[in-house]
Formats: structure tokens, C-alpha cells, sequence
């Protein structure tokens, strides 16, 4: 019995968690654009047929790696975040943690790049990453609010901060990413020092 007959055996949750993995794997060394259905196939030892029941598109296995990563990524976020009850503090580690490599691995930023690039292009892709965007958006500017007392934070401005820190966040991850001149750490720095200016405009 050949490996593809073997995985395709398996119950459909394996199968489907075995290709999102194994996709995981193939774009964060090769980049989307060079991953097609049937390496993923291939790799994951599951027939083609197997990838096109379980998955529409390859845009939709893009999303459901996103989802993995980014469930992945929430819990050792939390893990950073347990126990800490200074709204300040809780703010900063929330946006660091995206810059530090030990919550949110290179490889997760490599994945992100290709979907930002082909989301422009992909409903699929460009719906999940704007709902995500709202999550988190949502996130940053609660937490905001907690900062200072809710009369002082009006909803826009705690909405427009909260933009602020995603696109630093965003564009320093980019550069991580591709710069080798440009560390985590100093990454990291100069996303803190730009947080502890910001907050220090609220009471």
C-alpha cells in the first residue's frame, strides 16, 4: 500500500490537519507562489483527489494555515500575557509579542507576506485577513481604553491608535523579515520605545 493510499486511510480531521501542516511547511520554505496542490499532496502523502474533497483552492488551505498559526500564536501570546494586571504593561507585551521570535516564529511573517500580497487578488484570503484585522483591532483598542479612563479615550482615537500600532507592527515584522540588517531585538526596541511615547499622552 502506497503512503498517499495509507494517509488517505486516515479520518478526515487527520487528513485535513496533515495537509495544513504539511502546507505550512512547503510555504514558509518555498513561498506560495511555488507551492501547488499536488507537491502539498505529495508531501502530506495524500492522493490530489484527497486535497481538492477537503480544500476548495489552495487560497482556502492558505487560510486555514493562517488560522493554525494564528491559534498557535494566541496561545503562547496568552502565556505572555498570564498574570499580568497593569493595562500598560498587558498593552505592550499584546504588541511585542507579534516582534518576538520565541510567540511569533520568522516563518509565521514569510506565510503572512504571501497573503498580503495575494489577498489583494483572493476574496478568500482578503475576507479572513480583514475580519482578523478587526479582531485585533478591537483588542488593542479595548485595551487602550483601559489605559486611561474610558471619558478621556474617545472611540476614535482609541480605534485610530490601535491602526497605528498594527501598521508598526506590520511594517517592522515586513522588515524583520527581509532585512537582515534589521534584528528581532532591534525590532523590538524600537516597537517599544514607540509604544511608551504613545502612552505617555494618557493620564
Amino acid at each position: 500500500m502506497s503512503g498517499a493510499a495509507r494517509a488517505d486511510r486516515q479520518p478526515s480531521l487527520v487528513r485535513r490537519a496533515m495537509i495544513v501542516n504539511t502546507a505550512l511547511s512547503l510555504i514558509a520554505e518555498q513561498g506560495l507562489a511555488a507551492t501547488t496542490a499536488r507537491q502539498i499532496a505529495n508531501a502530506a502523502g495524500v492522493s490530489l483527489g484527497t486535497i481538492t474533497y477537503h480544500f476548495a483552492s489552495i487560497d482556502d488551505i492558505l487560510v486555514q494555515v493562517l488560522q493554525a498559526q494564528t491559534e498557535q500564536f494566541e496561545r503562547r501570546r496568552s502565556t505572555r500575557l498570564a498574570g499580568c494586571s497593569d493595562p500598560r504593561e498587558r498593552l505592550r507585551r499584546f504588541l511585542t509579542a507579534y516582534l518576538d521570535p520565541d510567540v511569533h516564529p520568522p516563518a509565521m511573517w514569510h506565510v503572512w507576506l504571501d497573503c498580503w500580497s495575494r489577498a489583494a487578488h483572493s476574496p478568500t484570503l482578503r475576507d479572513w485577513q480583514l475580519a482578523r484585522y478587526r479582531e485585533v483591532s478591537d483588542r488593542i483598542a479595548a485595551m487602550l481604553a483601559d489605559v486611561a479612563a474610558p471619558a478621556l479615550v474617545p472611540a476614535i482615537d482609541a480605534k485610530t491608535s490601535a491602526r497605528e500600532f498594527l501598521a508598526l507592527v506590520d511594517g517592522l515584522g515586513e522588515q524583520v523579515a527581509i532585512d537582515t540588517e534589521l534584528g528581532a531585538d532591534a525590532a523590538l526596541a524600537i516597537l517599544d520605545s514607540a509604544v511608551d511615547r504613545h502612552l505617555r499622552a494618557f493620564p
